[in-house]
């Protein structure tokens, strides 16, 4: 760390040497101690100044090579730095994705910048974690971290991933509840009609909720009845999933939703879209793709309004009221138990593997089997 430019009062002196009570105290970053020496031994303080200064030096410019003579590992924060320039750049994650990233590495750069990769073991990063993060923020932090430290072992700075060696979190089960035909028919009415719409066609498609923010006027035919998707989650895959839906096949008649938005009268290029308030801010509506546009913040923010507005959920603690991605659940099992086969229901959901698919068709209720002589 190089020292600060020295003010007018101290020009006089050496690096690290400061004007103190009558006297001079030198206080270096890597030395463990400071020393005063009264005003008298200024020559004194000066001498052992530059002598420290040249040993600490010496020390860093050592400290760059191990025994061997090879190369020590960088800063966590240079490290961290070169892991956002040159690979995260190549993971062509989604936008908010990469912010999370880096978001995290901020965090790591302020706890552990100054270290080397080599002065954190097993036992400080384990801690580290526990210590700080719970549940989903744990398992992203963790995985973040196993991208870092694979990239490290590719630059030859380590030779061990630390992040494999954590523990993975404890999953405690689904907290939040899931949906039920009447809650959400209730829910619908305390809604604008944008959302309303958006509830049918997401009970129908069982689409992610991103999908069909991003649903543009131009993947819908109403002629064929069919909806054409890129799902969004799996655009940066080898092998990305493209669905073209035929409405006709599905419940809950998504064509009439759909329908009814193109004729909403709205100028927009998306399927579901708002008029925003007459007081809302410039600089907010400039930084959406239209202004029309819903963002994920906006349809959370009015889905949990009409949730509540409804009532329906009102017995559950707040964490267990599901939300609108909640509702890809609820459609999965009702396509299961008015009889839809299973492989019909994954390729709807996009899935590759139906284990997958599994996971979205568990209520949640206890499986009891049975026991007869």
């Amino acid at each position: 760390m190089a020292a600060r430019p020295r003010k007018s009062g101290s020009k006089d002196l050496p690096s690290y040497l400061y004007r103190k009570s009558g006297g001079y105290l030198y206080k270096h970053p890597q030395a463990k101690k400071t020393k005063f020496y009264p005003g008298e031994q200024k020559a004194e303080a000066i001498r052992i100044a530059q002598k420290m200064n040249a040993y600490f030096a010496s020390v860093k410019k050592q400290s760059v090579v191990d025994s061997l003579g090879r190369a020590r590992p960088p800063e966590i924060s240079e490290a961290l730095k070169s892991f956002t320039k040159d690979y995260l750049p190549r993971l062509q994650l989604k936008e908010t994705t990469a912010k999370a990233y880096q978001s995290t590495f901020k965090r790591l750069d302020a706890d552990f910048g100054q270290r080397r990769l080599d002065e954190i073991d097993q036992e400080r990063l384990s801690n580290y974690l526990l210590d700080n993060y719970t549940g989903d923020g744990y398992d992203k932090t963790r995985a973040r971290l196993n991208h870092f430290y694979k990239y490290c072992i590719s630059r030859g700075w380590v030779t061990a991933n630390l992040a494999l060696g954590t523990l993975p979190s404890i999953k405690t089960g689904k907290q939040t509840r899931p949906h039920t035909l009447e809650a959400l028919q209730s829910i619908q009415e305390h809604s604008p009609e944008w959302l309303q719409d958006m509830i049918t066609v997401a009970m129908a498609t069982l689409l992610r909720p991103d999908d069909l923010r991003n649903l543009k006027k131009e993947d819908v035919d109403l002629e064929k009845g069919t909806i054409r998707v890129a799902v969004g989650k799996t655009t940066n895959y080898k092998e990305a999933v493209y669905l073209e839906i035929y409405m006709n096949s599905l419940m809950f008649n998504p064509a009439e939703a759909i329908q009814r938005r193109l004729k909403s009268g709205l100028v927009s290029p998306y399927v579901f879209a708002y008029r925003p308030h007459d007081r809302a801010k410039k600089d907010q509506i400039e930084k959406k793709k239209h202004w029309s546009y819903i963002t994920k913040g906006k349809l959370s923010k009015t889905f949990r309004e009409a949730r509540n507005a409804a009532g329906v959920y009102d017995h559950l603690p707040v964490n267990q009221r599901p939300t609108f991605k909640e509702i890809r659940n609820f459609g999965a099992q009702m396509l299961r138990d008015n009889q839809y086969p299973e492989d019909f229901i994954q390729k709807l959901m996009g899935h590759k593997r139906f284990t997958t698919t599994q996971i979205y068709l568990d209520d949640g209720k206890p499986k009891y089997q049975k026991v007869e002589l």
